[in-house]
């Protein structure tokens, strides 16, 4: 219930505020996804992905430039006795900053773009090893973190519902290469970090929700 009375809200916010009249259409805008199962079935995740933002510059009405910025984060506890005392706990942090740019089809209510962007990432995480309460923290310097660098084609659709509002999707193939950092005990390298490429298909999950101004 407090879900959807959240999205009414700003469904309303949205329409009522000033400046979204029909010549209102700016060169920037922003969008974040939007998870409308989460409205019905709370194991559909967030209702609204914030960590997920994408900006445009237009340039033109059929050049834009994009930044995409993802943002993740995430606790994994493990226990190893039977009373649940000794525990391992991992802490991932992920974020993508992805450039780029897009081509425009059409002008109307409707618009499809295609376009390609370079997403660079970096992932850190942190074991925690607790035994009889000392803690032991083992950071990203030992091996822990990870740099990508890929290319993504980029196919998507806006339907503007009014002029500077607008509901989307997203598809987005691309190659990506891993290299993960060396392990060291003492200073000294004891295992190299591995190197993966790899091939993803994937797209924006649930829809995106924008405002252009």
């Amino acid at each position: 219930m407090m879900k959807r009375t959240v999205l009414v809200f700003i469904i309303v916010a949205l329409f009522s505020a000033p400046g979204f009249s029909q010549d209102s259409e700016g060169n920037y805008a922003i969008d974040f996804r939007f998870q409308p199962a989460a409205l019905f079935d709370a194991s559909a995740g967030a209702l609204f992905s914030m960590p997920n933002l994408k900006l445009r510059y237009f340039k033109s009405d059929r050049m834009a430039y994009r930044l995409t910025v993802d943002l993740s984060f995430q606790n994994e506890r493990s226990f190893f006795d039977p009373d649940e005392d000794d525990k391992v706990t991992f802490i991932f942090t992920d974020i993508t900053i992805s450039p780029g740019f897009e081509k425009q089809l059409g002008s109307d209510k409707l618009r499809l773009y295609y376009g390609a962007d370079l997403p660079i990432g970096l992932r850190t995480y942190t074991r925690k090893t607790d035994v009889g309460g000392n803690v032991v923290v083992i950071n990203n310097d030992n091996g822990n973190g990870a740099f990508s660098l890929g290319l993504r084609a980029v196919f998507g659709v806006d339907y503007y519902l009014m002029s500077g509002f607008y509901l989307g999707a997203e598809f987005n193939p691309g190659i990506y290469y891993w290299l993960y950092s060396d392990r060291k005990v003492d200073g000294e390298v004891v295992d190299k970090g591995p190197r993966y490429y790899g091939f993803d298909l994937s797209s924006s999950s649930g829809v995106r929700v924008g405002i252009r101004f």
